[in-house]
């Protein structure tokens, strides 16, 4: 495997992953980052849903507007999921309340949800993965109808019909947050791809409003996105009432994500 002249070798990348002495960035206790060099190796159980959509968020999304981690080379070995991307020595904040910067991240997501598509879920078809879904059923939903199913058989409260016909299929992160941002200088990294892909624009909306997992001293930041992101681009009827769907969908399986 060749990357920009070098070889990478699988081997080499297991061996530094299971040293003892690796200089480890990150863990969660389902995946761990540890830095060789100008790599940054993530390792553990990663979802082929995640590495296709960082791929495509790294070929699509213009750098200027927002970086992505490169990824150079994934592969699966004895039960293990490695990926080996550019490490970037980035600054990752606690909390962010600079409203300058809270703009510029609105305007990152709002520059995402420009690339639409008419097939919902992830990048490549896949499962979809997140707070909005139930952990005890993968679901695949290849069509619009597919999703308007899912969620309306889920909706326990009267909150009002699901509908999405006529509502296109952003790019969405669904993971907007601080721990999943790196900045150093004007630049900022968006991380972690494991629940993005083709949905409303409402998903997104949805996930900032979920108060579960997520550290009290950040709920204002999600307060001042939301509302950077209407400054631009408000919800329409039509949205506002599937984020109240997205919500109740939510709420009926809460389990904390990390």
């Amino acid at each position: 495997m060749t990357v920009s002249g070098n070889t990478i070798d699988q081997s080499r990348i297991v061996e530094i992953c299971d040293d003892p002495r690796k200089d480890r960035i990150y863990t969660n206790g389902r995946v761990e980052i540890v830095r060789a060099g100008t790599w940054a190796i993530k390792f553990g159980k990663i979802s082929s849903e995640e590495i296709s959509n960082q791929l495509h968020a790294q070929d699509l999304l213009d750098p200027a507007v927002v970086r992505i981690p490169r990824i150079h080379a994934h592969f699966h070995t004895n039960g293990v999921d490695y990926v080996v991307m550019k490490y970037v020595d980035g600054e990752k904040r606690e909390s962010i309340r600079d409203l300058a910067m809270i703009r510029t991240i609105a305007g990152i997501v709002n520059y995402m949800h420009t690339f639409t598509r008419d097939v919902p879920g992830p990048v490549n078809g896949g499962a979809c993965y997140g707070p909005l879904w139930s952990e005890d059923d993968r679901s695949v939903l290849p069509t619009k109808e597919h999703l308007e199913d899912y969620v309306n058989s889920r909706l326990i409260r009267n909150v009002g019909k699901f509908t999405v016909a006529t509502t296109p299929m952003a790019f969405t992160h669904l993971d907007i947050s601080a721990r999943n941002l790196l900045i150093k200088g004007p630049c900022i990294w968006l991380l972690d791809w494991e629940f993005a892909g083709y949905f409303p624009r409402s998903a997104e909306i949805a996930t900032l409003r979920l108060d579960v997992g997520k550290e009290p001293a950040n709920l204002d930041f999600y307060h001042d996105l939301e509302s950077a992101i209407f400054r631009d681009n408000p919800l329409i009827p039509q949205e506002r009432n599937q984020v109240a769907c997205w919500r109740e969908l939510a709420l009926n399986h809460i389990r904390i994500y990390r």
